[in-house]
């Protein structure tokens, strides 16, 4: 038996120029078996939030500050500790240390920013936040990493009045830099972008990055901090008229590490009608590739110590967003999304991390040779030495993860401000032969009776006015 609790108070002044605000919440679970201690047994988490504006709210500064506590069996902590939010086991952490005796854990994060967003051609924001190692609210919120500390700056500039070719255009420029509580700079990042509003009402965009310093401290799950290589990186669309019946768009981006060592791909279309008021059907059909050398396998202990098992995964993903919204009436309405869905993954070139902070990708691997790996009945043996004996085996990682999700949901507002939702949600999973096309590992694998997972689910909503 599990309880959620979440609160939130919030209160304006100075004309609803400022406010102060706070959040609470907690998680209790009741009776815990022994199989199921690996649950935390509490876990609350809150904080304090505010803002205030100034200048007919051109200027602000806001900020909060949050705190959260875990308890739980020793078992419940040590995952906790251990796991890819926290990683307090990794290799050359100094300022982390693995404790199996505890049974709690407390955190605390925030942020603090000012900013100015109107009166002029000019905008700007500043920040700070940061995540303390132990902060932990993944029991009601979602964090995907702890232990960071970063800094971003964001200056843009957009024009006032319309020419015979835009309505309106903005040019921004941001950067952005992330440490741990140890003091390891792990990441420095530049962008610039655009995007236009033209006068036929087509929106545009177009944006560039460059990373020149990348580190991971979650790359190798537990291993020593590793080094990725620079990356520059572009984004892009393009979208007709929302006000037309129908309307059309795409858009795409892509990475490549300078020393290519990796790089990825996407492109999504999209094409929405709306052939009455009250419908509108739409489809955003997305591909994707990514080709990485240095993708994550397996932490292997052997004789020599620890293997950090990497490899080269060329993935390839295609899915299709399906989406329906019919308004019966102002206070009832039925929406519709489904996703087929399809990625696989091909493993080659295996190698292992011997210098993980080395500045060239050549000298932070070694590859094995075809002579140093044997595949048989989907397992690998290694003989990384080349003595003729195994040093160690590893099953194949190549994969291939098929799903057609989906949900139906009527909205029924039966008085005003209070409603009732009737959810009906299905899904359809499982694993497929990664070396299957694309399209025909999906129509073999969906649309073939596989008998799906049905959720039912109802929620009723009362406001009360005070």
């Amino acid at each position: 038996m599990t309880n959620y609790f979440a609160g939130r108070l919030q209160k304006d002044y100075n004309d609803r120029n400022s406010y102060i605000g706070g959040i609470f919440t907690a998680t209790n679970r009741e009776n815990l078996s022994k199989d199921l201690n690996f649950l935390h047994k509490s876990a609350y988490s809150g904080g304090f939030d505010f803002k205030h504006q100034w200048n007919e709210r051109n200027w602000y500064v806001a900020g909060n500050v949050l705190w959260s506590h875990v308890r739980g069996d020793t078992t419940a902590i040590i995952k906790t500790q251990k796991s890819i939010t926290h990683l307090f086991q990794r290799v050359g952490a100094k300022h982390l240390s693995l404790n199996p005796n505890r049974t709690s854990m407390s955190g605390t994060g925030g942020n603090i920013q000012l900013g100015k967003v109107g009166n002029g051609h000019w905008k700007f924001e500043t920040g700070f936040t940061w995540r303390s190692p132990e902060l932990e609210l993944n029991n009601v919120g979602f964090q995907r990493q702890a232990d960071d500390l970063r800094h971003y700056n964001w200056i843009g500039y957009q024009t006032l009045k319309p020419n015979n070719t835009f309505r309106k255009v903005g040019i921004n420029y941001n950067h952005w830099s992330v440490w741990d509580f140890g003091g390891n700079h792990n990441l420095l990042q530049f962008n610039t972008n655009s995007w236009q509003n033209c006068k036929n009402n087509w929106f545009t965009n177009v944006g560039f990055n460059y990373s020149p310093i990348q580190y991971s401290n979650f790359a190798l799950r537990g291993g020593p901090r590793l080094r990725l290589s620079p990356e520059i990186s572009f984004s892009n669309g393009i979208e007709t008229d929302s006000r037309k019946k129908l309307q059309l768009s795409i858009f795409q981006n892509g990475s490549k590490a300078l020393d290519n060592s990796n790089k990825s791909y996407s492109i999504e279309f999209g094409i929405s009608y709306q052939p009455l008021n009250a419908l509108r059907i739409s489809a955003f059909p997305e591909y994707s590739t990514v080709n990485n050398n240095l993708q994550y396998i397996n932490n292997i202990t052997t004789n020599n110590g620890i293997t950090y098992l990497n490899g080269t995964v060329e993935q390839k993903t295609m899915s299709m967003s399906l989406r329906l919204n019919y308004t019966i009436n102002p206070n009832l309405s039925i929406q519709y999304w489904g996703q087929p869905f399809i990625s696989n993954g091909r493993y080659s070139n295996f190698k292992e991390i011997i210098d993980p902070l080395a500045k060239s990708f050549e000298n932070r691997v070694t590859t094995y040779q075809n002579n140093q790996v044997t595949l048989n009945e989907d397992v690998y043996s290694v003989d990384s030495n080349m003595d003729g004996t195994v040093d160690f085996t590893f099953v194949n990682p190549n994969f291939s993860v098929i799903q057609f999700r989906s949900n139906l949901v009527l909205r029924w507002e039966y008085i005003p401000g209070s409603e009732i939702f009737l959810v009906w949600s299905q899904d359809v999973s499982r694993t497929g032969d990664p070396q299957h096309s694309l399209f025909n590992g999906l129509k073999d694998n969906i649309f073939n009776g596989e008998k799906p997972k049905n959720i039912f689910l109802l929620k009723a909503t009362y406001r009360f006015v005070l």
